[in-house]
């Protein structure tokens, strides 16, 4: 399924909705959303995309970290159009 996703998302826009929570030893966690308009189905798709491990949860930080997701899974950055902080 997260293949499958991934190969939508190379295509066309969609949505990141990231949330970040930071354990007791203060690690930093990521988790992102994808969110996109399915046209043969009529509905709105929504997936976890992943759960990342940042170097810190600044902005800079998680932008970072969504963008090297991003990166590996070979998403280009202009096909997202919004970006939600939860």
């Amino acid at each position: 399924m997260r293949d499958e996703v991934i190969k939508v998302l190379a295509k066309r826009h969609f949505g990141i909705t990231i949330d970040e929570t930071t354990d007791r030893d203060t690690q930093a966690q990521l988790g992102m959303i994808s969110q996109y308009w399915d046209f043969f189905s009529g509905e709105m798709k929504t997936n976890l995309l992943g759960m990342i491990l940042c170097k810190d949860a600044t902005a800079d930080g998680l932008s970072d970290a969504v963008f090297k997701l991003l990166q590996q899974h070979e998403i280009p950055f202009n096909r997202y159009t919004k970006y939600n902080r939860l």
